[in-house]
């Protein structure tokens, strides 16, 4: 960071803290004297915007996993909310041009096993 940024940004960057920022780049970290041994490194602007928000708003869980058996067993899953889900690729058609809502789409339908050996299909996975 240029020695006139500093200023700027030290005191709205504290460690422990959760901030939000934008407008800034992200480059490579070649320069001889380095801060960390990361491959990237973030470039400040006069542009950027570094904004503390409080631990309260952002989520503590960022996951929301369901497991094969949940979605095998449910009656109907709710297609508006997103969830995560974790499986192994066993197996995958080649792409298929299919009418979605009026608007021709390209879809792959995977076929996913867990653990357990229990296997689901499907474009929507």
């Amino acid at each position: 960071m240029k020695c006139s940024l500093v200023k700027t940004f030290k005191s709205l960057i504290r460690e422990g803290l959760l901030d939000v920022m934008k407008n800034f780049v992200i480059g490579y970290n070649n320069m001889k004297s380095k801060a960390t041994i990361h491959g990237y490194k973030l470039n400040f602007m006069l542009k950027t915007q570094v904004i503390e928000v409080g631990k309260d708003s952002f989520p503590s869980q960022i996951y929301v996993f369901k497991s094969f058996g949940e979605l095998l067993n449910a009656p109907d899953v709710d297609e508006t909310k997103l969830f995560d889900i974790i499986g192994e690729v066993i197996a995958k058609d080649s792409a298929q041009s299919k009418d979605m809502s009026g608007r021709i789409t390209k879809v792959i339908d995977f076929v996913l096993e867990d653990l357990k050996a229990k296997v689901i299909r499907g474009s929507n996975v």
